[in-house]
């Protein structure tokens, strides 16, 4: 869709106000823990049930520890009741995001 020269791929894409990560929620899982991608988004598993917001609590800690942000950084911007959703993470770069993401296309892994 972007231009890849100026865009970064993957779920992640810079903002004014920091980095939107594209998100599909894999909630009542065994463990928390990054899967993978999944049709452009970032999937993660949560053991918490998504009723009362406790798996998208677990979404922005778990978020939060991974990008190495302070909790307060991430905030939900879409999807507070669907599988599919956008976080806000402030206070890291795209590059940075996908690195500790293990999103690297330079990485090793791949």
């Amino acid at each position: 869709m972007g231009n890849p020269a100026s865009d970064t791929p993957g779920p992640v894409s810079e903002t004014a106000d920091g980095i939107q990560i594209e998100i599909l929620v894999q909630p009542r899982a065994s463990r928390t823990g990054l899967v993978g991608l999944h049709g452009g988004r970032l999937k993660i598993s949560v053991t918490q049930a998504p009723e009362s917001g406790k798996a998208n609590l677990a979404i922005l800690a778990f978020l939060a520890k991974c990008l190495r942000v302070p909790k307060s950084n991430c905030s939900l911007l879409r999807g507070h009741t669907s599988r599919m959703k956008t976080v806000l993470a402030a206070g890291i770069s795209p590059r940075e995001a996908h690195v500790r993401l293990g999103l690297e296309p330079n990485d090793s892994h791949h």
